[in-house]
């Protein structure tokens, strides 16, 4: 069972059973229980926004739970194709914070997608991925003004 997304919350899924018993061979179960939460990240998409030719920057924390700890093996981009990334380890009230930095590089406008993958240690998630949206805005076109007289043409 798929349960990214729901740490920290309860999660309710419809199963459906299959037995040998020919009075009721197919039973319909609900399982309903805590998802105990594997890592705190903030925010939980880095959202970068900004003006065709800015460089624009968006970063996200990892914390792992003290039930879950683990170490951060590697950090990549999905596609990578228009960002780069940086990312470091510190250390605070004695416990890992992870900072993934990812810069856009494009210089058009326009909205992409990319996910930041970072590998752990960890038997339990051996990856975890955080979503990097980009929106990149046209520039707002500036009109000069002209001190030169304005002359109706029909006239």
């Amino acid at each position: 069972m798929n349960t990214n997304g729901y740490g920290g919350k309860n999660l309710s899924k419809k199963i459906q059973v299959t037995t040998n018993d020919p009075k009721k061979s197919d039973i319909g179960l609900v399982v309903t229980g805590p998802v105990e939460k594997f890592v705190t990240i903030t925010p939980k998409t880095i959202n970068i926004t900004g003006e065709e030719g800015q460089e624009i920057t968006g970063m996200a924390n990892l914390i792992p739970e003290e039930k879950f700890p683990f170490k951060v093996t590697d950090v990549k981009l999905n596609k990578g194709t228009n960002l780069s990334l940086q990312w470091n380890e510190d250390k605070k009230d004695g416990k890992s914070v992870y900072t993934v930095q990812v810069t856009s590089a494009k210089e058009a406008s326009g909205n992409f997608y990319d996910k930041v993958v970072l590998t752990t240690d960890s038997d339990i998630k051996p990856e975890i991925t955080v979503w990097v949206s980009v929106r990149i805005k046209k520039k707002p076109v500036t009109v000069e003004q002209s001190s030169a007289p304005v002359t109706d043409p029909s006239n």
